[in-house]
């Protein structure tokens, strides 16, 4: 029970052995059996302890310390907080370590400061910042930890303040926690970390003392506690940002609430962390998984209060199909059914991407933005994805909008009709199928093989348009700002127009995590606005087209003043409305349709000039 009393602290151990020099002044001291500190000051209070301490003196005539090591169960707490106010919140520093040695300067008035620490066996160091009364709630936990911790201190200038943090070097299995105030966790581990510290606010002593002695007057300084103003971690860095679920007041109206905490992990080569911008960026084979997507890029910035983030160079991402609506699918589903087939993924290729946690919006810029979903595809300057509304919009880089002069087909969409159907209305009776209409009797094993070729071979869409805007909750696409398309056999030309897609087989879109997929067969494409249809021989105009992928029949309609026209090498055909039949190469006049008026056929043929001859006309 050997007691020191100095500057204001106790040192308590079972054995002191102190060797003095000449002139009788302490040299070094080795204290053992267990070595207690304490210090309890208005703004600093330190609580120590380890197994074994030895101190060594600078030999001057009042004798400072100025070389510390504590080895064996090292343990450190540290609280300073901004004034003497009863309500003061205190912050903390805490360090563990199996061995700690210190380096020490004179601070005045016979008291010694750290400059330099250097911690090893499994060092943990925890900051834990509060804030002040004259600030906000403080900047939560941060925790660092590593094989070797080696810190560099400054002076704040005050006697009753102790040293701050300015620098802390980690070599070996570096780990660097952050628990921010409102509960969002983000860690990050690597071979090296370098971190800077900012510089605590110095506290304002000035005010008056009420009648009971009290100070009057709070500090105006904001922090007691130092806080990470930057950190880099290098060398096989993986990060996890987990931040708690959305509550239902912060889901915006026609959203839905998600229960599960949102949870990203990442992989890269280096991290760097910014503490004005309270931002990370992660650069070098970058790599980012949450619960439903995987993204590649060559570097990521990531928010670390929003979770926003923003990926540049060779951008690519997955979206992977909601496994737990797969799950109860195929649960429901007799085995062999289509309904257990696993949705297709969505892959997405892209130059730079921005991603916002609030909305689960994610924006793609690209020359182009590649998107593909199994046979469908989309193309375009930028490409919106919105997993919560359910909704994807491609556009050009332009501007937001499209405007009727902007004519020029930026967005390229593929869509596909797989033909399945198809394929089921061929038997063993040899009707040649196909959704034409048409039946040819044909040997049973004829018309078995062709029945096959007619549902292997897709039926594909590929459209040219000024912008798209698809639903996944209507299952339709929008096509605005001009619109093309070419079928097998015919090109469509229209102002715009909407396709409108078939539920895929086992793929539940009403799913909260689900995202828009494309996928899903082909039903019709209704176009409008100066309607123009070419195929070969013919071209036919009006103002409204339908057109049915499962029998590839094209239904153009007008209006009164101008009835849908065809012209083709016999003459030219008008009437309420023209249907044409790809698979039977065959031109119908109609004399009324529903939605349309009443309207006399008229053809108007070409006769040949040996015709006339031989009629004498």
């Amino acid at each position: 029970n050997v007691t020191v009393q100095a500057n204001g602290g106790t040192t308590v151990s079972q054995r002191a052995d102190v060797v003095l020099n000449a002139a009788s002044k302490p040299q070094s001291a080795l204290l053992a059996g267990g070595v207690q500190y304490s210090s309890d000051q208005p703004l600093h209070q330190v609580r120590g302890k380890a197994d074994e301490a030895t101190v060594a003196f600078d030999g001057q005539a009042k004798p400072q310390p100025e070389h510390a090591v504590f080895t064996g169960a090292v343990h450190m707490i540290e609280r300073t907080r901004a004034t003497e106010a009863t309500r003061e919140p205190w912050s903390v520093r805490d360090l563990t370590a199996a061995k700690l040695e210190t380096a020490l300067v004179s601070a005045g008035s016979g008291n010694s400061q750290v400059r330099d620490a250097e911690a090893t066996g499994n060092p943990r160091l925890t900051l834990v910042n509060n804030g002040s009364l004259a600030s906000a709630s403080g900047n939560g936990r941060t925790e660092l930890s590593a094989d070797d911790l080696k810190a560099h201190l400054t002076s704040t200038g005050e006697a009753r303040q102790p040293p701050q943090l300015d620098t802390i070097a980690g070599r070996g299995h570096t780990v660097l926690r952050q628990l921010s105030v409102a509960g969002i966790e983000q860690t990050s581990t690597g071979d090296t970390l370098d971190a800077k510290f900012r510089p605590k606010t110095a506290a304002s002593t000035a005010g008056t003392r009420s009648a009971n002695g009290s100070r009057g007057a709070i500090s105006a300084g904001q922090d007691a506690m130092e806080t990470l103003l930057s950190a880099v971690q290098q060398g096989h860095v993986t990060m996890t940002r987990r931040a708690p679920a959305r509550s239902s007041a912060t889901v915006k109206a026609g959203g839905e609430s998600n229960s599960h905490d949102d949870v990203k992990h990442a992989i890269a080569e280096k991290a760097v962390f910014d503490g004005d911008l309270d931002r990370v960026t992660l650069t070098g084979g970058v790599q980012v998984t949450d619960a439903g997507s995987v993204l590649w890029a060559n570097q990521l910035a990531l928010d670390r209060k929003t979770g926003d983030s923003r990926a540049v160079g060779a951008v690519k991402v997955n979206y992977l199909r909601d496994t737990s609506v797969q799950a109860g699918v195929a649960r429901a589903a007799a085995p062999g059914s289509k309904s257990q087939q696993p949705a297709e993924l969505t892959h997405i290729l892209a130059d730079r991407a921005e991603l916002e946690r609030a909305t689960d919006i994610a924006t793609f810029y690209g020359k182009p933005v590649r998107l593909w979903q199994g046979g469908s595809q989309v193309q375009a300057p930028v490409i919106e994805f919105s997993r919560e509304q359910k909704r994807l919009i491609a556009r050009g880089e332009a501007s937001t909008g499209w405007s009727a002069a902007a004519q020029a087909a930026q967005v390229h969409t593929v869509l596909v009709r797989a033909g399945s159907d198809r394929s089921s209305t061929a038997g063993s009776s040899g009707a040649k199928s196909g959704g034409c209409g048409t039946a040819v009797a044909k040997s049973a094993k004829e018309g078995a093989r062709e029945a096959g070729a007619a549902g292997q071979t897709p039926e594909v869409l590929r459209i040219a348009s000024g912008g798209l805007i698809f639903s996944d909750i209507l299952r339709q696409a929008d096509f605005t700002g001009g619109f093309r398309a070419d079928t097998a056999d015919a090109t469509i030309r229209a102002s715009q127009a909407t396709a409108y897609l078939q539920q895929a087989a086992g793929v539940a879109s009403s799913s909260a995590t689900a995202v828009p997929s494309l996928a899903g067969d082909l039903d019709r494409v209704v176009a409008t606005g100066h309607v123009d249809v070419e195929r070969p021989g013919l071209q036919a105009t009006g103002e409204r087209l339908v057109y049915t992928a499962s029998d590839r029949v094209f239904l153009l309609t007008g209006d009164k003043n101008n009835p849908p026209k065809a012209v083709d090498a016999q003459g030219t055909t008008t009437g309420a409305a023209l249907r044409f039949n790809s698979c039977e190469n065959s031109v119908e006049a109609l004399g009324a349709v529903e939605g349309s008026p009443a309207q006399r056929v008229r053809t108007d043929s070409r006769v040949s000039e040996d015709k006339k001859k031989q009629k004498g006309k």
